[in-house]
């Protein structure tokens, strides 16, 4: 069990937002909900989240954009990017900039509980 460990979901889908909920919620994760990368920044500087699991597209700040102002914040803090637009590209600048993982949606749900396992056990460096 998670003890209510705190994840920030960040998609502008909210179906989706709420499928994620949901699963890391019978998970034992505790999760808040953004539905853009301006939130998310906003919301990161006054909780301290274990996980931010977040979409690259978005409609008024980018996955992309956001993880990068994370990184400049806290670069400790483990994101997990997802997208249904997969390219090369927006993979190599996302593992460049400090992404745990890229996972495609439909997310396989074995996958992305091992991949927040994973990030979760991992200390960062500068710590």
């Amino acid at each position: 069990m998670n003890n209510g460990t705190k994840i920030l979901i960040v998609d502008d889908d909210a179906t989706h937002r709420f499928m994620l909920e949901s699963v890391l919620g019978s998970w034992g994760y505790s999760t808040d909900e953004a539905d853009d990368g301006g939130t998310a920044l906003q919301m990161i500087q006054s909780c301290d989240y274990a996980l931010v699991l977040m979409d690259i597209r978005m409609k008024t700040l980018s996955g992309l954009k956001a993880l990068s102002e994370i990184k400049s914040r806290d670069r400790c803090i483990p994101v997990i990017l997802m997208t249904a637009y997969c390219n090369g590209e927006a993979l190599a600048e996302a593992l460049m900039t400090g992404a745990v993982a890229v996972l495609n949606k439909p997310l396989r749900l074995g996958e992305l509980k091992t991949v927040i396992n994973k990030a979760m056990g991992q200390k960062c460096l500068g710590e």
